[in-house]
Formats: structure tokens, sequence, C-alpha cells
């Protein structure tokens, strides 16, 4: 393959491989735990509870009211206590694969089947399930820990049906109207 010559400043430097930079696959499996940052530095704990590749190649993911300043602390969380979740979603794989939503260890899945995301829906080949885009759950998070507003959205209340119960929403949310 011939290479592409370009100048940059005063030095011609030669591109051989077109796409060279592109980054690496993160490697995951499930019960693989990870953490997603948020806007004020810190991260929030996820799980990969489950792969569906029969619904755009999805993900199902739990997400965890544990919060850590550092990815590191996750080695001193021995599990994740199934009354810690507060969302469980079937998402976009994007982030995860990009190494975004960082993988940092492997626990026990404490969260039973018939809870996840449309479990019901499985034997009818997930019929009227929706997958959730890992952006939207970037925002999701960050509204949780006030971070971002809750009701920032066409419908105000489409947060709270990301939620696995209503009594999950936390009492100290930012509203759009009271961020104006």
């Amino acid at each position: 393959m011939q290479g592409i010559a370009k100048l940059v400043g005063p030095s011609l430097i030669r591109i051989t491989e077109i796409g060279k930079m592109k980054r690496q696959k993160q490697q995951w499996e499930v019960g693989n735990v990870f953490v997603v940052k948020l806007k004020d530095g810190k991260f929030v704990l996820g799980q990969i509870v489950g792969r569906e590749a029969r619904i755009l190649n999805s993900i199902s993911c739990a997400f965890f009211d544990l919060r850590v300043t550092d990815r590191s602390d996750v080695e001193g969380i021995r599990e994740l206590p199934r009354d810690k979740a507060f969302s469980i979603l079937f998402v976009t794989r994007d982030l995860l694969d990009a190494g975004v939503w960082e993988v940092v260890g492997n626990r026990p899945i404490s969260i039973p089947k018939q809870s996840f995301p449309y479990e019901g829906l499985r034997e009818k080949g997930f019929l009227g399930a929706k997958v959730i885009g890992s952006g939207i759950v970037n925002r999701f998070l960050n509204a949780f820990y006030g971070l971002e507003p809750w009701d920032d959205w066409k419908d105000p209340n489409y947060l709270d049906r990301l939620l696995i119960f209503k009594n999950k929403k936390p009492l100290a949310l930012v509203f759009k109207s009271t961020t104006r």
C-alpha cells in the first residue's frame, strides 16, 4: 500500500496505514462490573447482567446506587446488593465496547433473572421491548445524582420509567423549573 504524505508544521509525516489509530474494542462478559463517569468526576457502578443479541445486539445492565471517587475503589466492593439497584435496562453497547464505560471487575449477579428488563417478553421474541441508548443512560445517571435536570425531556416523567420502582427515585433531584 502506498503511503500518504501529509505536511504537519515544518516536517513531513508519512502515513502508511489508514485507520491504524482506531481504538481497540473493550472485551467484556456477563457479570462484569463497569464504571460510568459522572459530571462531578465520580463514578457510578453498573453490571452487565445479560446479553441480548436478538435485541439490536444490546446488553442488560443493572445500575447501583454505589458511587466511587476512583476506579480502584471498586476492588473494596465485594458484592453489588440487589437492594442498591435502581435501574435495569436494555442498553446499546457502544460506550461499553469503546471503553468509555470501563470494565473494572466481575462479581456474581445478585439480580434475579425475572427482574431483567422485558424478561416476560422473551418467549414472544421481545416484541415491544425498548433499547435505551447509552448516551441517554449517561444523562439518566447524572440526573439520578442531581447533576442535571430530571425533567429535561419532552415527557418530563421519562426518567421515572427507567427506574426499577418509583420508590427508587431520589429525593434530592434537580428540576428544569428550578435551574432557570
